[in-house]
C-alpha cells in the first residue's frame, strides 16, 4: 500500500506499508537512495496510542465512546454564539480542509488566519513575486554555488539535505546557530540574528544594483561577519550562478518579512530568481474543497479576544497551542476558563484542558492527497490504513446531526491540476529594517530530529541543554553543566547549561517542544507580530539568566 507522511514538514517522505506493518521507503525522482526521515520513525507509535474520548461534568473527566463525545460536541456547538476555531499542523493532509468547511456553516465562527510556521515568508514572496512557489529542485544542478540562509535542512528538510549532499556543489551556510547542517557545507558563516537583510542590502549596493545605504564597516558591525567573508560571499555571487535557499526561521523575527524580501532581491537582481527557494503551500495545485472563511483573525487578535472573554466556545483540531504558541501561561489560563473542545490523535498538553476530547486515528485512518511544501514536483496519494474513526468521519457525523449538507469526497474526486505558475517580480522600493534588540540575551528555539515541532516530547534526550557561549557564561558566572534559570516578565524556566560553540555572544539556544523541569520554552515568548502584521516573532524574545 503506497503511503506518505503529512506530519510536521511535510517534506517528501513516501513509503509502502507492508503486510507485516513495517515501512519501506519509496524513492522520489531526485533521491539517490529512498528513505524516510528520522521523525517518522519516532512518532508513528503515537498515532496508534490508545486514548479514550472524554467530556467533563463539574470539572470531573468522564471517559466515553465516540458517539457520546460527538453528541456532546454538537450540543455545545448548538448553544454557542461566538466560536473560535483553530486548526494546526497535527495532520497536514488536504482533506483536513473539511474541518474548515464544516465551520463555515456557523456565521459566528472565527478562524485564526495565520500560523507560526511560514506565513510571514509567504507574504514576502507574494508581495515580491505575486505567488509563493518553488522552482524545480533540479535547477540547483546548474548553479556554481548554493547559499543557505538559516535553513537547518538536516533537521527540518532531510530530503533536501540528502539532495544537496549528493549534488557535490560548493555550499555556503549562513546561520547564527552552528547547527547540524554545517557538516554538509563547504563554508559556514556565522551571522548575528535577524541581520541577513542587512547583509543582502550591502552586497546588492556594493555590486551596483541599488543605492547602498549600508557601508562595509556598518555591515560588519551589524551582521558580525568579517570583511573577508563578506567579500568572499560577494565574489561568489558576482562570478557565477547561485542558488539561494531561505529557511523558515528567518521570518520569526519582527523584521522577518523584510529579511526574506532582501534575500528575494539579492536572487532577482543577480539573475537567480529561478534558483531561489523558500517553500509553498502543500495544497498548491489541489482543488475540490471550497472554503470561504467569513470571520478571520490573526493570532494576536485571538489573544486580545481571549482577554476580552469574547468567545463562548473554542474548538481546536490537530493543534497543540499550549506548547507551540507564545505566552503559554496566558494561553493556559484563558483556555482553561473557556469551554474547549479538542480533536487530536493523542493526549497533548492542550487536550488536558479540554471539556470535550475526541480521539481520531490521525493520518493513518484516512485516505488523502498532498504535495510537498518544498519540492514542487511531489504529489502523493494514500489509502486508509487503520480501521479507526478519522477526522472526516467525525465531520460527517457532526454534519448529519446538525443538518449540514457536506459530501466527503474520495481522493479520486479531488483534483490535482499543476498549471504553470510563474514569478513576476514587483520592483517596488522597500526599506531596510534593522534587527530588533533589547536588554538580556536573545532566546532562539530550534527544532530537533527526534520529535515533532507540535508535540511535547517527554522522553529526555542528551541535547536537553541551554547552549550558551563561553563569553556569556563567564559574564554571568555560569559553569558548564550547572542548572540556570531563564526569566523575563512573562515567567521563568529552569534548564541545565552547556557552554557551546553552537552560539555566539548575545544569544542562547534551546530545543523547542521540550519539558524543562516542568515548563516549556514558549512560557518566555511574547505575543509580538512580525512585520507582516501576522504570525509571531519568536526569536525576538530576550531573557535574563541566573544560577540556581
Amino acid at each position: 500500500m503506497k503511503y506518505f507522511c503529512s506530519k510536521d514538514c511535510p517534506d517528501g517522505c513516501s513509503f509502502e506499508i507492508l503486510e507485516d506493518g513495517s515501512f519501506s521507503p519509496l524513492s522520489n525522482s531526485f533521491d539517490k537512495y529512498p528513505f524516510f526521515c528520522s521523525k517518522l520513525r519516532k512518532f508513528y507509535k503515537r498515532e496508534l496510542e490508545k486514548a479514550a474520548c472524554f467530556y467533563k461534568e463539574k470539572n470531573v473527566k468522564i471517559e466515553c465512546d465516540h458517539n457520546t463525545a460527538i453528541d456532546k460536541m454538537s450540543e455545545m456547538l448548538n448553544t454557542s454564539k461566538k466560536v473560535l476555531y483553530l486548526r494546526g499542523s497535527g495532520s497536514l493532509g488536504y482533506k483536513m480542509k473539511y474541518w474548515d468547511y464544516f465551520f463555515t456553516k456557523f456565521d459566528s465562527c472565527y478562524f485564526v488566519s495565520d500560523n507560526p510556521c511560514d506565513e510571514t515568508g509567504i507574504v514576502a514572496h507574494e508581495e515580491d513575486f505575486g505567488v509563493c512557489i518553488n522552482p524545480d529542485i533540479e535547477n540547483l544542478k546548474d548553479v556554481d554555488t548554493v547559499i543557505i540562509f538559516g535553513r537547518n535542512a538536516r533537521v527540518t528538510n532531510q530530503h533536501l539535505y540528502a539532495f544537496l549532499k549528493n549534488l557535490k556543489k560548493e555550499i555556503i551556510y549562513i546561520d547564527p546557530i552552528k547547527s547540524e547542517t554545517t557538516k554538509l557545507t563547504s563554508k559556514y558563516i556565522r551571522i548575528n540574528p535577524a541581520s541577513d537583510g542587512v547583509l543582502c542590502h550591502y552586497i546588492l549596493g556594493s555590486l551596483g544594483y541599488i543605492e547602498n545605504k549600508v557601508n562595509l564597516e556598518q555591515a560588519v558591525q551589524i551582521t558580525g561577519i568579517s570583511k573577508e567573508d563578506i567579500e568572499f560571499l560577494k565574489s561568489k555571487i558576482k562570478l557565477g550562478k547561485t542558488g539561494f535557499i531561505t529557511g523558515f526561521g528567518l521570518q520569526r523575527y519582527s523584521n522577518g518579512k523584510n529579511i526574506v524580501q532582501w534575500i528575494n532581491r539579492l536572487a532577482y537582481y543577480t539573475g537567480n530568481m529561478d534558483n531561489l527557494y523558500y517553500g509553498k503551500s502543500s495544497s498548491a495545485y489541489i482543488s475540490g474543497i471550497d472554503v470561504e472563511k467569513k470571520n478571520k483573525i490573526t493570532i494576536k487578535e485571538f489573544y486580545e479576544k481571549l482577554e476580552e472573554d469574547y468567545f463562548d466556545l473554542i474548538v481546536i483540531v490537530g493543534a497543540n497551542p499550549i506548547v507551540t504558541y507564545p505566552e503559554t501561561s496566558f494561553l493556559r489560563k484563558y483556555l482553561d476558563k473557556n469551554r474547549l473542545i479538542v480533536v487530536d490523535t493523542n493526549i497533548t498538553e492542550t487536550v488536558k484542558l479540554a471539556d470535550i476530547f475526541i480521539k481520531v486515528g490521525g493520518m493513518f485512518a484516512q485516505d488523502d492527497i498532498l504535495g510537498s511544501y518544498f519540492f514542487d514536483e511531489i504529489i502523493n496519494r494514500r489509502e486508509k490504513y487503520l480501521n479507526y474513526i478519522s477526522d472526516t468521519d467525525i465531520v460527517k457525523e457532526l454534519s448529519d446531526k446538525l443538518g449540514f449538507d457536506i459530501n466527503i469526497k474520495s481522493v479520486d474526486e479531488l483534483k490535482y491540476d499543476k498549471k504553470p505558475i510563474f514569478r513576476k517580480f514587483n520592483n517596488k522600493d522597500i526599506k531596510l529594517l534593522p534587527p530588533f534588540s533589547d536588554k538580556g540575551l536573545r532566546l532562539i528555539t530550534n527544532s530537533h530530529t527526534l520529535y515533532l515541532n507540535s508535540q511535547l516530547a517527554d522522553i529526555p534526550i542528551k541535547e536537553d541543554y541551554l547552549h550558551i557561549s563561553e563569553e556569556d557564561a563567564k559574564n554571568n558566572g555560569i559553569g558548564d553543566g550547572e542548572i540556570v534559570e531563564l526569566f523575563n516578565d512573562l515567567g521563568k524556566l529552569r534548564i541545565r547549561a552547556k557552554i557551546s560553540d553552537k552560539v555566539a555572544k548575545g544569544y542562547i539556544m534551546i530545543y523547542k517542544s521540550r519539558n524543562y523541569f516542568g515548563e516549556t520554552p514558549n512560557i518566555l515568548t511574547k505575543m509580538v507580530q512580525t512585520d507582516a502584521n501576522m504570525a509571531v516573532s519568536y526569536y525576538d524574545t530576550f531573557v535574563n539568566i541566573r544560577r540556581v
